[in-house]
């Protein structure tokens, strides 16, 4: 609707793919080292959020005009959320295999299922974006709100379903076990 061309934009297509493998290797070194699934999945949340929000004020600030601005600002955005999707991807397995689930479970049986659900949810996610955009119209707003509830998500994600337990202690309650 911006005049975009279809090269350009799967050029910046494959910046978000470049974006993904780049911090994907930096993500699932720093989880093996660390363990510390929580934080680095987190960040990964803030940073789809900030990118997302990015691209969407595209049309609050009115870049929509300038064509140079307006690009720089979806490219970045795209940029963030790419190394957050590489922030995501790299480390989940690890913390799935890392929860009390797959201690009861198996790590193996846990994975597969995570596995699986993600598979689910790769369908489910465009067709719920595909209704909000029938039903809102395709708006950069809409991805404004996409990126709010994703940071909710995120926030909820951090919160103890210990209350007395730090959820950036990753695997506390695994390891007392």
């Amino acid at each position: 609707q911006n005049g975009y061309a279809k090269e350009d934009i799967g050029q910046i297509t494959m910046i978000y793919a470049g974006s993904v493998i780049f911090a994907s290797h930096f993500a699932s070194i720093r989880a093996d080292k660390s363990n510390a699934t929580h934080g680095i999945l987190f960040h990964g949340v803030a940073l789809t959020s900030l990118g997302l929000a990015m691209i969407a004020s595209v049309s609050l600030l009115n870049l929509t005009e300038s064509p140079i601005a307006g690009t720089l600002m979806i490219v970045i955005g795209v940029i963030l959320v790419g190394i957050a999707h590489g922030y995501i991807n790299a480390p989940i397995i690890t913390h799935i295999t890392n929860t009390n689930v797959a201690v009861d479970y198996g790590m193996t049986s846990t994975a597969a299922a995570y596995r699986l659900m993600e598979r689910i949810g790769h369908v489910i996610g465009p067709l719920i974006v595909g209704q909000l955009f029938l039903q809102f119209g395709a708006t950069w707003s809409v991805i404004g709100w996409i990126a709010v509830v994703i940071f909710v998500m995120g926030a909820l994600f951090l919160a103890p379903t210990n209350p007395t337990a730090d959820p950036m202690a990753d695997n506390a309650s695994v390891s007392n076990r």
